[in-house]
């Protein structure tokens, strides 16, 4: 693995406050590995020995970073064996999609719609407005509360990245407990 890549990765990632105590409680309970792996079928991914694989050199970087690591926190800290059961696939994935593009709106103080995780390449405007309500309510309260619950239940019902439904029975934990206006 190109270590120099990994090290600019996780330096880029740490610059969000609210990434840097994702990675301060994950150190306290678990050491990920990094891996290549050319045979996954995209470009990162984490697995539940606790490592993150990339399918090769090229695709390591902050943005594959950011939400396998967030894959590591639903793991580690909430989700456990229940991440891996396929009713849950669309709630884990959302949520990690949905955290990378809160953490970065916080940090940033702006949404930036061209670089979100969640509306991804083939978003539709319903999906687009959606995210960006979302994003919006999250930037002026300043975190992910009860208040954002309805904003997030209306991307899930326009998000079409991940086959399945939104399961209002497995609320999205780590948005709950991580996304706070966390200043330097």
């Amino acid at each position: 693995m190109e270590k120099q890549e990994l090290e600019t990765a996780v330096s880029e990632v740490k610059k969000s406050p609210i990434f840097r105590k994702l990675l301060d409680d994950l150190s306290l309970i678990t050491k990920i590995d990094f891996k290549i792996k050319p045979d996954i079928n995209s470009g990162a991914r984490f697995e539940t020995d606790n490592s993150i694989s990339f399918k090769n050199d090229g695709v390591i970087g902050a943005g594959a970073l950011r939400e396998e690591l967030v894959h590591a926190l639903q793991y580690n800290l909430f989700y456990h064996e229940d991440m891996e059961k396929p009713a849950n696939k669309f709630n884990i994935e959302l949520e990690a999609h949905i955290f990378v593009d809160a953490a970065l709106t916080l940090l940033n103080n702006k949404f930036y719609e061209i670089d979100s995780n969640t509306i991804g390449y083939g978003g539709t405007e319903s999906l687009k407005d959606a995210v960006i309500a979302l994003m919006n309510s999250i930037l002026s309260t300043g975190d992910f509360s009860n208040e954002q619950l309805p904003l997030y239940r209306e991307v899930a019902n326009n998000w079409y990245q991940y086959s399945g439904i939104y399961a209002e029975s497995f609320p999205p934990k780590a948005l709950y407990q991580y996304i706070k206006n966390r200043r330097i």
